[in-house]
């Protein structure tokens, strides 16, 4: 099934668009999978994910521009993945991004790339001065793309309860 939600940025392979209720199969592929989704915040069902794509949803209510993104690869239409520009909850007046993917995508630069194209809508579009990315330190694969998308580390904060790395872009 195609969404018909527009596509709001793009890259090379992926385009995003934000996430539907008509797509919670998708959203649940990955937030249901609790090798994506370590932590313990995964859900149960589809219809967990129809009501989560929803909270989600407004959480970005009066930031426009801001989003719980679908990442689908450009040949197919499939979402794979997420990307987020949402208000930090950690640091009020700051955006804050974030990624999670199919655990069978993973290691194809998916995450890089939508992490890119997402940085490149904050600056360039939403003209958004600095945008922070909370990652837990033993998430290595995150932790490499803050790196690889020229975030750099800032401190820690703790972040749902748990410390988390603190990194930082500039527009």
């Amino acid at each position: 099934m195609t969404p018909s939600n527009p596509v709001l940025f793009e890259s090379e392979r992926l385009i995003m668009r934000l996430w539907s209720v008509d797509e919670a199969k998708a959203f649940f592929r990955i937030w249901g999978d609790p090798r994506v989704i370590f932590w313990g915040g995964h859900a149960s069902s589809p219809d967990d994910c129809r009501a989560a794509i929803l909270r989600l949803a407004a959480r970005c209510d009066g930031y426009p521009g801001h989003g719980w993104f679908s990442v689908a690869r450009r040949s197919d239409s499939e979402s794979v993945g997420n990307v987020v520009l949402q208000p930090a909850p950690f640091a009020p007046g700051v955006t804050e991004i974030g990624w999670h993917f199919e655990y069978d995508v993973w290691g194809r630069g998916f995450a890089t790339e939508a992490a890119t194209a997402t940085l490149r809508h904050a600056f360039d579009v939403l003209a958004l001065p600095r945008v922070l990315a909370a990652v837990l330190p033993d998430n290595a694969r995150s932790r490499r793309v803050t790196e690889k998308i020229g975030m750099r580390r800032i401190g820690s904060v703790t972040h749902a309860g748990m410390p988390h790395d603190l990194f930082e872009s500039r527009g």
